[in-house]
């Protein structure tokens, strides 16, 4: 990893830090979601702009890590942030690696397709099991601690604690991703996706490394899912109903399939323009959200990541303008 970028990745954290002390517990909750659903689509960013493979099945394990939370809550009673959260997070990487030794022997719209299967599979367990899973009243978890005595859904300070909580993570996560796209094995991963055969002649293993890319991608749907639950204390089947996962394929090429701040800057458009527009019009805002991705394609077909890089080349050069006058 470049050393500026450790350095941007500390600037998001206190930048958001500051936003938090200074927007509404409203706006802040809709941030924490923007940032949950960032977190989400820095796995696809692995999956699809590094392999090029499509997943319809992140809603799966995002919905198994809120479930691992939620049903350990309701049968064990355990309030613990740290143990639900580490709960959550081996459930949904253990089943990312059972799906993902069968979804990695397909490609391209296969690929699409069985991940979506999957997907609709954990909805209909979710639904059906109504005795144990709540079906479509879904699990409340009204009460988790952070340490065992801190109230994960504070709000005594102007910043409440579940915002500090999903920021600090989210940054963790930021920075893991980072690492992982400027290692080595981005390039086995980029190799794959442009000449599979090639990089099978050279002694490369395509489902060694499609199954530990599908596994970190659901390693961090499961991130997404547990902080989900925490954060809306209410979770049901919807989460890993094939919109879901719909919505993280959209933000992801909405950003930009291999930007990771293009999916950020996506994720938190995506979500305050979601939350005001069903205020606004309930019935309508896929309309909105539908006309917003037609100009993004036609006028970015590289997402936002092509406009954040077209501005900052203007604005380099106006800077090397200005310098060279001055």
């Amino acid at each position: 990893m470049k050393p500026y970028q450790g350095y941007l990745i500390l600037l998001y954290y206190i930048v958001l830090i500051i936003i938090g002390f200074l927007a509404s517990k409203y706006i802040q909750f809709i941030l924490s979601l923007a940032l949950i659903y960032a977190i989400v689509a820095m796995g696809l960013v692995i999956l699809i702009g590094y392999c090029g493979l499509i997943s319809f099945g992140q809603g799966a394990f995002y919905a198994i890590g809120a479930y691992s939370v939620g049903l350990i809550y309701k049968y064990a009673h355990i309030e613990n942030v740290e143990i639900l959260f580490t709960i959550g997070i081996i459930a949904g990487t253990l089943i990312s690696i059972l799906i993902g030794l069968l979804c990695i022997r397909t490609r391209k719209i296969a690929f699409a397709m069985i991940t979506l299967a999957f997907t609709m599979i954990i909805y209909t367990i979710l639904l059906k099991f109504y005795y144990i899973t709540g079906g479509t009243d879904g699990l409340r978890i009204p009460i988790v601690k952070i340490a065992g005595f801190i109230p994960f859904r504070g709000r005594e300070l102007p910043i409440s604690n579940e915002y500090f909580f999903i920021v600090a993570i989210f940054v963790v996560v930021l920075y893991l991703t980072t690492r992982i796209i400027n290692s080595p094995f981005s390039y086995t991963l980029r190799m794959l996706r442009d000449a599979e055969v090639r990089a099978i002649s050279l002694g490369i293993s395509p489902s060694k490394a499609y199954l530990i890319a599908f596994t970190y991608s659901g390693f961090l749907g499961s991130i997404a899912g547990t902080l989900y639950a925490f954060l809306n204390a209410h979770i049901d089947p919807s989460l890993a109903y094939w919109t879901t996962s719909g919505e993280f394929v959209f933000i992801t090429i909405l950003g930009g399939i291999s930007s990771i701040g293009g999916v950020i800057l996506a994720s938190i458009i995506y979500t305050f323009l979601k939350a005001y527009l069903i205020a606004y019009t309930a019935y309508y805002w896929q309309f909105a959200i539908g006309i917003m991705l037609l100009l993004i394609v036609f006028l970015s077909p590289k997402g936002i990541s092509l406009i954040i890089d077209k501005t900052s080349r203007v604005f380099y050069k106006f800077i090397k303008l200005y310098k060279k006058t001055s």
